[in-house]
């Protein structure tokens, strides 16, 4: 079994959230390139089951093969993943954050000199940089090193011409195809997009530059040994799936920042970090901080905006998408986080518009349409929302979407009095399902509406050990057996199960809007006592 160490640039949208491009790593363990790819995107569209549906669109993806073995201070030892996988998640639960500081932000590309020995090396290095740095033979770290295609060489001058045979741009000047000194088969020739790397190491060394030097001390006579190295910042996060720690994430940010406190992408990232903790407050000073050194950056105002929306400032959090908007007049995104916004406002209006203008300028914006339909569900405007749905469904989105979609095609079916025809069109969605695990939560409530299912079984179903995905799957749960209930025409039992919705106080739920609409409807409709 090969590895092969991947990276991607991805773009994830919610519909009650953000659009965030992020840049995700992970080593992947396969029999060949295309087997190892597959399962890296698998791992990147995967959904976490009851959670908020996310949107996940590949922007980019290199990878490169590893050298079989691991390499150490004692030579080369056979590669066991497995094994490597257990002691680097033992070195995550271990290791503080400070230890893995060490020696990340050595560029070692500019200080590296030869040297016969790690003593050497070290005597070499500027003593600013050599003192910061694990010189104790007992703490090894394993590092993740990108070997780097060489930048293509300088354009001749025009009255100059290129020798005979020279390597092409971006080729080593020899072992250009082929085999490499390492038995690694040229990525190009089956792996068109590993085209920014040539191979991953891994290696077990005390620091990044004891690392690198280690790479060039072994690999002296393979073209690659002088290319441009790069040293993941997760040194020790080795395996198939899962997030990076924002802790290590935050340390990792504060540590480029007392380096370099004019980094705007620094604090952009600690504020991305903090985010993910839900230290909003934290994650504003970041990236206000963010915004005063880069002013044109709209990622940043973005950013910021929807930091303040989930703190429950939705004026401050308007006020950052218009910025945003205003620096990127075609931020689809931006006009979608603003709709939502204005919608936790009370101006629905204003949210119709702004998802209007997101789809408009993205026709592809899943988030929008489907925001946009349950709005226009929730104002009882049922045929427009079935054509926001429809339009949802031409998409083919490939998270929950493509279910809750399906659910509330059924609803609004069934309230035109389509019954049989929604059930039939939901059975045959059903039976060809493609997203999600057979039987899971949304499974279930397929099943209810399409009568498979009972109530009592649905809430049983939405138990949960994690506390908000049970707090949404039971808000989830009363709005759909409450949508029966109202249809059945009994609004007694219907007001009951929608106060429990909107009880569970799951508010980023669209269930939960749903549920408050029909309660006000239903109370605005009942005869005065």
């Amino acid at each position: 079994m090969n590895g092969y160490f991947f990276t991607a640039s991805v773009t994830r949208s919610q519909h009650l959230g953000p659009e965030r491009t992020v840049c995700t790593c992970s080593i992947v363990c396969a029999d060949n390139a295309d087997a190892a790819r597959k399962r890296f995107e698998e791992l990147l569209r995967a959904q976490p089951e009851g959670e908020i549906p996310t949107r996940t669109q590949i922007n980019k993806l290199v990878a490169a093969q590893f050298v079989e073995q691991l390499l150490t201070e004692t030579g080369f030892v056979p590669m066991d993943w497995a094994r490597i996988a257990r002691e680097a998640q033992a070195n995550l639960e271990s290791i503080s954050a400070d230890d893995f500081e060490q020696g990340y932000w050595v560029d070692v590309n500019a200080v590296l000199q030869p040297s016969s020995d790690i003593e050497a090396l070290r005597a070499d290095l500027p003593e600013d940089i050599g003192s910061g740095l694990n010189w104790a033979g007992d703490k090894q770290f394993l590092f993740l090193l990108s070997v780097l295609s060489p930048p293509p060489p300088a354009p001749p001058e025009s009255w100059e011409e290129p020798e005979a045979g020279a390597a092409e741009a971006g080729q080593p000047a020899e072992e250009t195809a082929g085999e490499s000194a390492f038995g690694l088969v040229d990525p190009e020739a089956d792996f068109p997009e590993l085209v920014d790397k040539e191979v991953a190491v891994m290696i077990r060394a005390r620091n990044s530059a004891v690392a690198a030097w280690l790479w060039r001390k072994y690999a002296p006579d393979a073209s690659l040994a002088g290319n441009p190295i790069r040293i993941d910042p997760w040194c020790g996060v080795v395996g198939l799936e899962g997030e990076a720690d924002p802790d290590i994430a935050i340390a990792a940010c504060t540590k480029a920042i007392e380096l370099n406190p004019e980094d705007a992408s620094a604090y952009f990232d600690r504020g991305s970090a903090k985010c993910a903790k839900e230290d909003f407050d934290g994650a504003i000073a970041d990236y206000t901080k963010a915004v005063e050194l880069k002013p044109d950056d709209e990622k940043a105002c973005f950013a910021r905006g929807y930091a303040k929306q989930m703190k429950g400032d939705m004026d401050g959090a308007i006020a950052d998408y218009g910025k945003a908007i205003e620096l990127k007049p075609n931020y689809a995104g931006a006009c979608f986080g603003r709709g939502v916004a204005k919608k936790s406002k009370g101006d629905m209006a204003g949210a119709v518009a702004d998802y209007g203008k997101a789809i408009e300028l993205n026709p592809q914006f899943v988030s929008a349409r489907y925001s946009r339909g349950c709005l226009r569900y929730d104002a009882r405007e049922f045929q427009d929302a079935l054509v926001d749905f429809r339009g949802v469904i031409e998409l083919q989105p490939i998270t929950d979407f493509a279910d809750f979609v399906r659910f509330r095609v059924w609803l609004i079916r069934v309230r035109l009095g389509e019954t049989e025809a929604a059930n039939a069109e939901l059975l045959t969605y059903l039976s060809g399902r493609t997203t999600g695990n057979a039987d899971d939560w949304a499974y279930k409530i397929g099943q209810f509406l399409a009568g498979q299912l009972s109530e009592s079984e649905l809430l049983a179903a939405a138990k949960n050990n994690k506390s908000k995905t049970e707090a949404g799957q039971f808000c989830e749960a009363y709005f759909y057996a409450g949508s029966k209930h109202l249809f059945a025409g009994d609004k007694s039992a219907a007001a009951d199960c929608f106060q429990k919705s909107i009880a569970t106080g799951a508010k980023t739920y669209l269930g939960y809007d749903s549920a408050a609409a029909e309660l006000k409807f239903l109370k605005a409709s009942s005869p005065a006592p």
